[in-house]
C-alpha cells in the first residue's frame, strides 16, 4: 500500500460467516447472509488449478505451496448491491478438497491484499511467523495446511498472541484446515504466529480491510531531512511513482530552510518528477539546509484516490564523493602526460563513513592539464647550429715560406623557443 487519500467510516462488523468443505470434488458452493453495501471475502484452499463464479474481485490467487497435495488459497471479493444473501461456486480442475469461508463484513469500503504480509513453509512445521503489521491495521488473516489430525474432535488453528477473533468451520465431524483470523486493530503488530493442531507445511496470507468513501483533499509532509553532509550543492533529483485516476490530483512540493521550523505555505515549490529539486540552486551552501518535502492530493470522486506508491530523492555534493582526488608533489608529477594514464592502487585508504577502498586499477586521459615549469628538474636545450662558410679563391703570383691561414667568420642559424612554450 502506498499513501492514499484517508477513508472515513464506522467501526466494521461482521454480519455473517458461513463455511463450506468437501473431501474429495470438483467444486462447491456456497452462500452467506449480508446487508447492503456490505463486502464479502471468499477465503478458499482447493488442490488444482481453480475458478470462481462471475463477478467476484480476485485479490490473491496463490500457487501451490506444498508438492504432496498441491494445496493453494484464493482469496476474492464481492460488495452487495443490496440485503439478502450473496452465493459463490469454487470449481478446480482435478477432485479434492475444497474449502470456502465466507465473511460478509459492514462498515467498511472493501479489501486490500497486502503482500508484505504473507509467510510460506513447503516442509511440515509446527508454527509459522508473520511478517509485523503496521499499529492498528485492521486485517483478516487466511491460513491453510495440508495434515491435520485424524480422529475428531479435531482441533483448530490458533494464533499466539491470542488476541484474534478465529472464523472457521467446526471441528467436532471436519477437519478444519483452513481458518480466518479478524484483527479490528488491536491485535499485536508484532511477533506473531500461526499454529496448525498438526506439524504440516502451511500458508498464511493477509487483506486489509479499507476505510469507507475517501476524503475529498488531503496532504502529508515529511521531514525535515538534513543536507549538510552535501555541504555545497551541485545537482539533485526527486522521482516518485503514482497512480493518478480520472477525477484526482496528485502534487509534490518542497522547501527549503537553514533551521527545523516548519516552512510556511507559500514556501513550498512544485516539483516534477525526475527533475532536480527547485529550491536548490548550483553551490548553494547546505551545510545548514533541511529539506521539506510536501504531498497533496485532491479527488472529486470520493470513490477512488491517487495513490503515490514510492519516491526517492538525492542531492549530489559539489565534489562528488565518489571521485578519488590524486594530489602530487612537484618532484613525482605527470611530467608530460600524453595518452592514457593507469592509477593501480593496492594500497590503504578511507572513503567517506571512515570504509576502507578496495584495492582498484582506473585507466583515464588527463584533461584540463596546464603545463608548468617544474623547479626540480634541470630544464636542457640541445641547439644543433647549422654553419655555413663562405670561401673565397686567392690568387697570387708569390708567396713567401711558412703556414697559410684563413680568417673565418661563420653565420650560425638557431630557432629559438619560448621557455612558456616548452613541454614539462
Amino acid at each position: 500500500m502506498g499513501l492514499k487519500l484517508y477513508q472515513s467510516g464506522g467501526i466494521p462488523a461482521v454480519t455473517d460467516a458461513k463455511y463450506y468443505e468437501t473431501t474429495s470434488a470438483l467444486s462447491l458452493s456456497g452462500s452467506v447472509n449480508v446487508n447492503a453495501d456490505d463486502w464479502v471475502l471468499a477465503s478458499i484452499t482447493t488442490r488444482s488449478a481453480t475458478t470462481f463464479s462471475s463477478g467476484w474481485t480476485v485479490l490473491y490467487e496463490g500457487a501451490a505451496f506444498e508438492s504432496s497435495n498441491n494445496q493453494r488459497i484464493s482469496l476474492i471479493c464481492k460488495k452487495a448491491t443490496s440485503g439478502g444473501s450473496l452465493s459463490l461456486t469454487v470449481t478446480q480442475a482435478s477432485s479434492a478438497r475444497i474449502y470456502i469461508n465466507l465473511l460478509s463484513i459492514g462498515n467498511i469500503g472493501g479489501f486490500e491484499y497486502v503482500a508484505g504480509l504473507k509467510a510460506t513453509s513447503p516442509t511440515a512445521v509446527s508454527s509459522i511467523s508473520v511478517p509485523n503489521k503496521v499499529s492498528g491495521e485492521k486485517l483478516i488473516w487466511t491460513c491453510s495446511a495440508p495434515l491435520w489430525a485424524t480422529a475428531a474432535p479435531y482441533g483448530y488453528w490458533t494464533t499466539s498472541p491470542a488476541d484474534l477473533i478465529r472464523y472457521s468451520i467446526p471441528d467436532t465431524s471436519i477437519q478444519p484446515r483452513q481458518a480466518s483470523f479478524l484483527d479490528l486493530g488491536s491485535g499485536q503488530a508484532t511477533s506473531r504466529t500461526f499454529i496448525p493442531i498438526a506439524s504440516s507445511p502451511c500458508e498464511v496470507v493477509a487483506v486489509g480491510l479499507l476505510g469507507g468513501n475517501y476524503n475529498e483533499s488531503g496532504s502529508a509532509l515529511y521531514g525535515p531531512y538534513d543536507l549538510s553532509s552535501a555541504e555545497l550543492h551541485v545537482d539533485s533529483d526527486i522521482s516518485w511513482t503514482a497512480t493518478i485516476p480520472n477525477g484526482t490530483t496528485l502534487s509534490v512540493k518542497t522547501a527549503v530552510r537553514n533551521d527545523s521550523t516548519t516552512p510556511a505555505s507559500e514556501e513550498f515549490v512544485a516539483t516534477i518528477s525526475g527533475q532536480p529539486i527547485p529550491n536548490l540552486t548550483n553551490e548553494q551552501n547546505v551545510s545548514s539546509a533541511k529539506l521539506w518535502i510536501k504531498v497533496e492530493m485532491t479527488t472529486s470522486d470520493t470513490t477512488v484516490t491517487p495513490e503515490l506508491m514510492v519516491m526517492s530523492w538525492y542531492v549530489v555534493n559539489a565534489v562528488d564523493p565518489s571521485r578519488i582526488k590524486i594530489s602530487l608533489t612537484d618532484a613525482g608529477r605527470l611530467k608530460h602526460p600524453q595518452g592514457l594514464v593507469t592509477v593501480n592502487f593496492t594500497g590503504s585508504m578511507s572513503g567517506a563513513g571512515g570504509s576502507a577502498v578496495a584495492p582498484f586499477t582506473m585507466t583515464f586521459t588527463p584533461a584540463n592539464i596546464t603545463p608548468t615549469f617544474n623547479p626540480n628538474d634541470a630544464e636542457r636545450m640541445s641547439i644543433t647550429p647549422t654553419i655555413t662558410a663562405l670561401l673565397k679563391r686567392i690568387y697570387y703570383e708569390e708567396y713567401q715560406a711558412g703556414n697559410e691561414r684563413m680568417s673565418i667568420t661563420p653565420v650560425i642559424t638557431t630557432a629559438l623557443i619560448h621557455i612558456n612554450d616548452l613541454e614539462t
